[in-house]
């Protein structure tokens, strides 16, 4: 199983890369460690449901240089749906991610962003609890350059059942058990004077603080879906952590999210944003079945509700609804730590 993270050795890329996108390339080797706003770095997989051998010469050529399709078939931890996985070496940004796969568009002579055969799975350390999830869940797909509503064999996986790591049918997913690249940076909170707890100091860590846990969104498609998830998931793991130094800015990120949440109606208490369970038998893996029936109505209830609002701010011409305040939301959250990072004059961070 998935005991080592499967992703192509960064080292192939840049080989390759630097011969068909030399400019692009260049950019990534030196920017592939930095970490920006001390948010995450970002991990990918490029899940395709069309057949490898319909994608032209110059990918195949392209996926023959990277490993070739021996390096597709090692990765267990795929959506079902998809012919092919394509697990990309994690980096610094989203940025740095973003750049990667325009230099596999340019080199492939693929379009992979906005194309409805490719899915993108944006790939975060950290386990967040079941009521961070909901709110990464909903900031994903409401916040998301396109919305739409993505039927369930598009997000059913190959641990979506079963006795080992069973994820359940979930837009957002732990990992398998797979070990991470654990040397990117870490911005941490420090209280120097154990009296005065309003006075926090940023430490800067060359390590992050998580071994193996990682908690995963399966519903990106564009550059915009890939920023979005990697700054929500960035803050709310803070959060959820005793020392992040955003546990502020994602403390504030969950009661807006909260407020959002009660004033529409949306059903969240009680739903199962992530599948926790990992018990064996049979009467288990009952219980999850229900738990995903429960999260499928739930995600129904909220594209219809969507749907809705959109007819009505077509009609109207307005902007306010439920899809303005969530992008609203992450918007004051990125103007949150943007104001932070002029204070402590910091843009970047590379790790010595």
């Amino acid at each position: 199983m998935e005991a080592v993270m499967p992703y192509v050795p960064i080292e192939n890329f840049e080989k390759f890369l630097f011969e068909k996108v030399p400019a692009l390339a260049n950019w990534l080797a030196q920017n592939k460690r930095v970490i920006h706003y001390g948010l995450f770095p970002v991990g990918l997989k490029i899940h395709c449901t069309a057949p490898l051998n319909t994608l032209g010469r110059s990918f195949n050529y392209m996926i023959e240089r990277l490993g070739g399709v021996e390096m597709l078939s090692v990765n267990h931890y795929r959506i079902k749906a998809a012919s092919f996985c394509l697990v990309l070496p994690p980096v610094g940004s989203a940025e740095a991610a973003i750049t990667l796969i325009k230099c596999l568009e340019h080199a492939g002579e693929v379009e992979i962003f906005n194309n409805p055969i490719f899915q993108i799975q944006v790939c975060t350390p950290g386990r967040l609890d079941v009521e961070k999830a909901g709110i990464l869940t909903i900031a994903a797909v409401l916040g998301a350059e396109r919305v739409f509503a993505l039927p369930a064999r598009r997000v059913k996986t190959t641990f979506s059942q079963g006795d080992y790591s069973p994820r359940g049918v979930r837009f957002t997913i732990y990992d398998g058990h797979g070990r991470m690249d654990r040397d990117f940076g870490w911005w941490r909170r420090t209280v120097p004077d154990k009296t005065d707890k309003k006075h926090v100091v940023l430490s800067r860590d060359c390590q992050l603080p998580f071994k193996r846990k990682r908690t995963d969104v399966l519903t990106a498609t564009s550059p915009r879906d890939i920023s979005t998830i990697n700054f929500v998931a960035t803050i709310l793991m803070h959060a959820h952590m005793s020392n992040g130094y955003w546990l502020p800015v994602g403390r504030a990120f969950i009661e807006v999210m909260r407020e959002i949440i009660a004033r529409h109606q949306i059903t969240f208490d009680g739903v199962q944003w992530v599948c926790t369970d990992e018990s064996k038998g049979k009467a288990a893996q009952s219980a999850r079945d229900a738990d995903d029936e429960l999260y499928a109505g739930v995600m129904y209830e909220i594209y219809s509700y969507v749907s809705d609002e959109l007819k009505r701010l077509v009609e109207k011409g307005t902007h306010d609804g439920i899809l303005f305040e969530v992008c609203q939301a992450i918007a004051e959250a990125m103007r949150a730590v943007e104001q932070e990072v002029r204070r402590l004059d910091l843009k970047k961070w590379r790790p010595s």
